[in-house]
């Protein structure tokens, strides 16, 4: 994103900002019509522009770091991936959902284009787009060119309107890259040739770091020397460096909106909750579709990052049935595997994404709203 583009998007940030606000302490509150629609816009018009400002501070870190992960998985196949490697085999929980949730988003990333046009052209009068501010043109001079809201202005707006959903568009298009090189790179693959597909973190800690239990024999597409005291410390702290760099680079972003979304999601199902009688069908529907898709898209998130830390949890316990030639070689081992944490996702030591975080932030939701419903009808 370039930085008109910011600067572009975060104006209008602060002005859908201001005239939500407007509406809540000039205009009515809650008891003004246009105030759910405006709330549910703003929270998105945040939310995207968080994405955006973070993307815009560390796009050269995330090119750097994205390259290093390629010429990671590039080498690591030369090196370790045995003849009969095919990407297209790998079936793993985390690879499943990504491609799932990834899907969905690279689908969505058109919807802005084709959606927010439309809902524009249905929502003119909306105190949350500038046009609204002009004085409002009478029946007979909707199609005259002056300076009232009239048609003209509408389609000259459109435009503007239509530049804010490619954005956004882009927006989800470069994070879905960024998280198929990341999970699963086989299904970006499809401009290359087979000798130039490269191997990522998901796979490498389900399948090649993980050793069999037991008697029990576990498919891996590496030679089972990778699985010895010489190489797998070293290529482990390797993925280890990898990882920290690209959560580094979101880590921010995520505790920003773990608690966006809560309250956000909190937020509506207590306007639901207080005002459920007084509302009309499209009003609970402009407060319903965003917060319960808001909740799903999130929580899924939320069971993708935790699964990641209860692979690499289940991988660093299975270290345990790693066969030494010496005494010697399994005291260094021990030393190192002691010193190796599960990979996470999130701020280190504020927010970090584990296997119950989606659990914990469902009861917050439902906890966080009945408590404020409780609160607001006792001050009633």
């Amino acid at each position: 994103m370039s930085k008109f583009t910011l600067f572009f998007s975060m104006g209008g940030n602060f002005f859908v900002i201001l005239r939500t606000l407007e509406i809540l302490f000039y205009k009515g509150g809650l008891l003004n019509k246009d105030f759910h629609i405006c709330y549910a816009i703003t929270f998105a018009v945040v939310l995207v522009n968080s994405m955006a400002l973070v993307d815009y501070l560390v796009q050269d870190e995330i090119c750097h770091v994205f390259n290093l992960l390629i010429g990671f998985g590039l080498k690591f196949r030369r090196i370790w991936m045995t003849k009969a490697y095919n990407p297209n085999r790998l079936d793993c929980l985390q690879g499943k959902l990504l491609d799932t949730w990834i899907l969905v988003f690279w689908i969505m990333s058109a919807f802005p284009l084709f959606l927010g046009v439309p809902f524009y052209f249905a929502n003119t009068n909306l105190p949350v787009f500038p046009p609204s501010m002009l004085p409002s043109a009478n029946v007979g001079e909707m199609w005259e060119f002056n300076l009232k809201h009239n048609h003209w202005i509408d389609i000259a707006f459109s435009s503007v309107v239509m530049f804010t959903m490619l954005s956004i568009g882009q927006i989800l298009l470069s994070k879905t890259a960024q998280a198929f090189l990341y999970a699963y790179p086989r299904t970006i693959e499809n401009r290359l040739s087979m000798e130039n597909d490269f191997v990522s973190v998901v796979p490498l800690i389900k399948f090649e770091f993980q050793m069999p239990s037991g008697n029990q024999r576990k498919k891996s597409n590496t030679y089972n020397l990778l699985r010895t005291v010489k190489y797998l410390p070293h290529e482990y702290t390797c993925v280890q460096l990898l990882h920290r760099r690209i959560n580094g680079a979101s880590a921010n972003l995520q505790v920003f909106m773990y608690w966006e979304f809560l309250n956000f999601v909190v937020s509506c199902y207590v306007l639901l909750a207080l005002n459920w009688s007084s509302m009309d069908i499209y009003a609970k529907i402009q407060l319903l579709v965003p917060s319960i898709t808001s909740q799903l898209c999130w929580s899924m998130w939320l069971k993708i990052a935790g699964s990641f830390y209860k692979s690499l949890s289940t991988m660093l316990t299975s270290w345990r049935n790693l066969h030494y030639k010496s005494p010697k070689e399994m005291k260094y081992f021990k030393k190192y595997a002691k010193t190796c944490q599960p990979l996470t996702f999130g701020a280190p030591g504020v927010f970090t994404i584990k296997r119950l975080t989606v659990l914990t932030f469902s009861m917050n939701v439902f906890k966080g709203t009945f408590k404020a419903v409780l609160a607001l009808r006792r001050a009633k």
